[in-house]
């Protein structure tokens, strides 16, 4: 029974994907883009099983088991369930602060419930099944990764390749933004917010609009703290593509250090009530309560700008070159460690061939500005290796496609050449 709802779903919303024609705007036929998605789910169950079989406690095991739990109401207090279901979000009236250190449980503890209700309703049309779940937390993370796709390849469809390749297909994205982890909702949700920011800036319709602010509320309810990085860089793409500088990439450089320089100053500037390093060093110790396999030598951060600086070192080298491969470790460690040198070298390659100057696409700058500071963040807060790996996957999905549409790579450039006189060939044939 399990076996054939894992097909009928996955035959049913392969389907969707072909009628409603999701190839439009992305330069691939549609036998491509629900092989991708048909991808993604294979991965994604692939994630699941080592996660059942590797560890005794983990967070979709919990999930799930919560899910359950939840749904169990369902059968005898049906009122009850709905009610908890529908409204039950928590005191949400005293914390609407969210850029208060305080209430950044709050917010966290948010987004673990939109996790589990997903999942609640997922599990009563999967019969409790967490393979068929897959199939319905694919469908989100894939549109959203979709959408980010579609609005790279409308700037610069000459790269669809390399788009295609950087947002799906690499494997530390590919293997933990399918799985049912909270990662894939904050990739779909800032694919949802670049495609409709975008948007707006083209047609300024009132429904683009509605949109643009539920994806918004998206990414609050999946990651608050990830929204209050993305908001700075956000409002200066908006503002730079309003005004329209001659100099775009010097306006958005000033405009974000003095953006960035401000974060610092919130503690003295609102006495104490606006405090975002705190907040990040809530996260640090967080993180630092979690003991894991793999935990690396991580200083613990204080509340100014000097430990941050002086912690920029350690920051760089474990989010670009965590974790060392050694023959020594498990299997899953040195296929992370191998990830890691691919994606590094595909960040010095394009980065040797940035063109930050003659680029006129204002928002591939605001992609490259967030995602870096974000791959920041995550190298000062989390002390473990195989958290560090799956945390920056979705931002690797955001960072690799900012430095190709901001570089030109000749050896990248004939690759892709190459290709499409291949695909030409075996079209015709």
């Amino acid at each position: 029974m399990q076996v054939f709802l894992f097909c009928i779903y996955l035959l049913l919303f392969s389907s969707f994907f072909y009628v409603y024609k999701t190839e439009k705007n992305t330069g691939f036929s549609i036998y491509i883009i629900i092989g991708i998605f048909i991808l993604k789910v294979i991965a994604g169950c692939l994630n699941l099983y080592i996660h059942e079989r590797e560890y005794v406690s983990n967070d979709i095991r919990f999930y799930h088991l919560q899910a359950l739990e939840d749904l169990s109401k369902l059968s005898t207090q049906p009122s009850l369930f709905w009610k908890e279901f529908l409204f039950n979000w928590g005191d949400i009236a005293h914390h609407l602060n969210i850029f208060s250190s305080i209430d950044s449980v709050y917010w966290s503890d948010l987004g673990n419930s939109v996790h589990t209700k997903f999942m609640v309703l997922s599990d009563i049309f999967s019969m409790g099944n967490p393979f068929v779940n897959v199939i319905f937390f694919n469908v989100i993370y894939f549109f959203g990764q979709l959408l980010l796709y579609k609005t790279c390849y409308g700037i610069q469809p000459q790269k669809k390749i390399l788009f295609f390749i950087t947002i799906f297909l690499i494997p530390s994205v590919l293997f933990w933004c399918s799985g049912i982890h909270k990662d894939g909702w904050v990739l779909s949700a800032i694919g949802c917010i670049v495609y409709f920011t975008n948007a707006c800036l083209q047609n300024r319709k009132l429904s683009t609009l509605l949109f643009f602010f539920c994806s918004l509320f998206f990414l609050l309810m999946s990651r608050y703290f990830y929204l209050l990085c993305l908001l700075p860089p956000l409002f200066i793409w908006i503002i730079i593509s309003y005004f329209k500088p001659v100099k775009k990439f010097i306006t958005f450089l000033f405009s974000y250090l003095c953006l960035l320089s401000l974060m610092f100053a919130t503690k003295w500037i609102t006495n104490n009530h606006i405090d975002l390093l705190q907040i990040i060093i809530h996260k640090q110790e967080g993180f630092f309560l979690l003991k894991g396999y793999s935990d690396i030598n991580t200083p613990a951060l204080e509340n100014n700008m000097q430990s941050f600086y002086k912690n920029f070192p350690s920051a760089l080298n474990h989010i670009l070159l965590q974790p060392i491969f050694k023959w020594g470790n498990p299997i899953k460690y040195i296929l992370a460690s191998v990830d890691t040198y691919l994606v590094l070298f595909l960040i010095v390659m394009l980065g040797l061939h940035v063109q930050f100057k003659k680029s006129h696409a204002v928002f591939f700058y605001f992609l490259f500005f967030f995602s870096f500071s974000v791959y920041l963040f995550i190298g000062y807060t989390i002390p473990n290796c195989g958290a560090l790996v799956r945390y920056k996957s979705e931002f690797t999905a955001l960072l690799l496609p900012a430095l190709v549409g901001l570089s030109e790579v000749p050896i990248f450039d004939k690759l892709i050449l190459s290709i499409a006189t291949i695909g030409k060939r075996i079209k015709h044939t």
